[in-house]
């Protein structure tokens, strides 16, 4: 029996909870404390649903974001608290068993509370971006050198679109300021350049070969920029990937287990893993809206149980289940592969306007009927207000899209169980693709009084207000004197030439008045 339908099989037998009516359980959750809130939803996918409803989506997110990013079949779990106790206590105790053994551990440590406020309300200055980011933005090694030189490890990491390609930042920063700079005729119209792209014979799938009729400029991870002075700049990764289908009928098992081996490439810098086990390939199959996968032992089940959707489904996206010529698998015969039926969002920063990044995949059948197509496009957008400075601060999404071994955050011991693990299997392994430690209003503050770039910039504007009012004058005069002295010099030095040489010169002075 396939391992979701155990687990839904025993909470309709044995959970009467699960049993109420969906009024009961909407009436239920709007009366939890934060804490509670935020672990009733993660129970099991009913309660998935139950918080996809308007009542329940609205509270959390303040916004409905099935409407902006569609298909997204679930609303977005944030944390529903404003209060920083509040937040640990759900950090501490939510998905505690996804820790392995060490992290529980620091979890319950008092030392843990104290490191997590150093990392996110303690703040250094960066000099790169002229502002003052959280410690937890920096590496180990910019901590400890001088304001002037420091840098935060959104200018010290790097972005990997392959094994064998990355970028910086500083590489994409000129580009980023021209594009803030320009004005298009229209803003339907904005420029779009590419940054790079990896054309390793590596990334042609052996199935196909060199001289398949495929189109291999999608197989090559590429990185493009676009935008305009009239919208918003959008740094995009892309890739696309075949991979190859090894059984007709699949069962959820077998998929994920070809989808980690297919990882191991591109896909793992583009999309990483978000927590053990949870690959983001498998949102694509999402049985409310999939029925392209065999689930052994779903015949148990009531249809109530498993045919789920959210009360409101606010897209009209098609999926395999409402039309079967977009199956995977099994299609009909006389059906003609269509695509669009497998596809999803991910929030990679949480929210929309938390300075937007997000991620899509898209699997879709073959041409050559042979493999499946997976497409990849991670996203990150850069606002025009971003920054005191146009082109300085980075946005939350970039410093999420960073490779950590670029920056080695596994050298920070105060971050161990807060930021990192070196355990593969623990949610906080390194690896994953882990939540914006601090809001992107919080991320990027002004430098405080005591900031090196303020003391500087306080000495010269106090220079100014005590010698502003007579030192432009005086400096004028000394000017004015200094040309009149030069005036004089050359007048006096003409005269002794003549004295000298009064012939030569007669014939210098006739010389220049002929010509």
């Amino acid at each position: 029996m396939d391992p979701l339908v155990a687990s839904m099989l025993h909470n309709q037998r044995c959970s009467r909870l699960c049993q109420l009516p969906d009024e009961l359980l909407i009436n239920i959750t709007q009366r939890l404390d934060p804490l509670s809130d935020n672990s009733l939803r993660h129970a099991c996918r009913l309660f998935l649903r139950i918080y996809s409803s308007p009542e329940l989506s609205r509270n959390i997110d303040g916004t409905w974001n099935e409407k902006i990013y569609p298909p997204v079949p679930w609303a977005w779990a944030g944390i529903n608290s404003s209060t920083v106790g509040r937040k640990l206590a759900i950090l501490q105790y939510r998905d505690i068993d996804k820790y392995c053994t060490s992290c529980r551990l620091e979890l319950l440590e008092p030392r843990w509370t104290t490191n997590y406020s150093i990392l996110n309300t303690e703040y250094l200055h960066c000099s790169a971006c002229h502002v003052d980011h959280p410690v937890g933005l920096f590496s180990k090694e910019q901590r400890t050198r001088p304001p002037k030189y420091r840098m935060c490890i959104g200018h010290e990491g790097y972005i990997r679109i392959c094994e064998h390609k990355a970028f910086k930042w500083a590489g994409i920063e000129t580009i980023v300021n021209w594009l803030k700079r320009f004005e298009p005729e229209s803003a339907s119209s904005p420029v779009k350049v590419t940054l790079g792209c990896c054309k390793s014979c590596s990334h042609i799938p052996e199935h196909h070969g060199a001289n398949s009729t495929l189109h291999h400029e999608e197989m090559y991870p590429t990185a493009t920029i676009e935008g305009s002075s009239k919208g918003p700049i959008t740094l995009e990764i892309s890739w696309t990937g075949h991979l190859p289908v090894v059984e007709r009928t699949a069962t959820p098992t077998t998929l994920r287990s070809q989808f980690e081996q297919f990882r191991s490439g591109v896909a793992q810098f583009i999309a990483p893993e978000r927590y053990p086990g949870r690959i983001p390939e498998m949102n694509c199959f999402d049985p409310h809206r999939c029925s392209c996968l065999d689930y052994p032992g779903l015949e148990q089940l009531s249809s109530r149980s498993w045919a789920l959707k959210p009360l409101q489904d606010h897209h009209d996206a098609p999926t395999c289940r409402s039309d079967p010529a977009r199956r995977l698998f099994h299609r009909p015969r006389a059906a003609e592969a269509l695509t669009g039926g497998h596809k999803t969002t991910l929030l990679t920063t949480g929210k929309v306007w938390d300075s937007a990044g997000h991620l899509e995949i898209a699997v879709d059948p073959c041409a050559g009927g042979q493999c499946l197509r997976v497409r990849y496009r991670r996203k990150i957008t850069f606002m025009l207000e971003d920054g005191p400075a146009m082109g300085t601060c980075l946005p939350t999404a970039w410093y999420q899209a960073l490779d950590p071994d670029s920056y080695n955050p596994t050298d920070d011991q105060e971050g161990f169980g807060v930021l990192w693990c070196r355990q593969p299997g623990c949610k906080n392994y390194y690896r994953y693709l882990k939540g914006s430690l601090v809001s992107m209003p919080d991320a990027n503050r002004s430098c405080t009084r005591s900031c090196p770039a303020q003391v500087a910039n306080r000495q010269i504007a106090q220079s100014k207000d005590r010698y502003g009012d007579w030192l432009i004058p005086i400096f004028a005069m000394v000017m004015v004197l200094f040309s009149a002295g030069v005036v004089i010099g050359l007048m006096f030095l003409v005269k002794d030439l003549a004295k000298q040489h009064p012939r030569r010169f007669r014939d210098c002075v006739r010389y220049k008045i002929h010509i």
